[in-house]
């Protein structure tokens, strides 16, 4: 069974999902609209006298706030931001990144002074449930917490399940985040798991 420490309550979940993390978008107020020109006063008949114009009056437009677009481009897959929170408030958001190539993945550069983790993880990591592979233990806080154990696809070695509503809700704690699917423990530098799917 692996054990690794991490420090945080207030990012539980995120300290097991990076163990190996589309979506909030920014919403930008739109411009208001651009007030309308007045028209020009007309012109008399030769020998009249000339009419004169009313001015229109613009009326500045109110914009509505769009929402941002934060997708990237992974080969063929379109990959969105992430973000967790806890207890329904914002903790981090982090960027759509392309991971290995074409797999979607985010950035959590803006998390590593709390999980030492920086780069992009890739999300929804294939895996399948192995006999070979235990359950992951991560203590948070002082509490024990398990990943379920999993094969990982790409490599066929021990990782561990980080879906991170799904540890929150483990810990009885209103976390909502992404999974990460199967991941490797040697994103914390811990070694990596066993030999498993043959």
């Amino acid at each position: 069974m692996l054990s690794f420490k991490v420090g945080s309550i207030g990012f539980i979940a995120l300290c097991a999902a990076c163990f190996v993390g589309c979506g909030s978008d920014d919403d930008g107020g739109g411009s208001g609209g651009t007030g309308g020109s007045g028209a020009q006063g007309g012109s008399g008949a030769q020998g009249g006298t000339g009419g004169s114009g009313t001015g229109g009056t613009g009326t500045g437009g109110s914009g509505t706030g769009g929402t941002g677009n934060t997708s990237k481009m992974c080969g063929s897959n379109t990959c969105g931001s992430e973000q967790v929170s806890l207890n329904g408030n914002v903790a981090y958001d982090f960027p759509a990144c392309c991971s290995d190539g074409d797999a979607c993945g985010v950035n959590v550069d803006e998390a590593m002074d709390v999980i030492g983790i920086s780069g992009c993880v890739e999300l929804a990591r294939a895996g399948t449930e192995d006999a070979a592979c235990g359950p992951v233990t991560v203590n948070v806080a002082g509490s024990d917490v398990e990943l379920p154990g999993c094969c990982q696809t790409a490599t066929k070695k021990c990782g561990g399940e980080v879906d991170v509503a799904k540890l929150g809700a483990g810990l009885g704690v209103d976390l909502a985040g992404p999974d990460f699917g199967c991941q490797s423990p040697t994103l914390l530098g811990e070694a990596e798991g066993g030999d498993c799917g043959n």
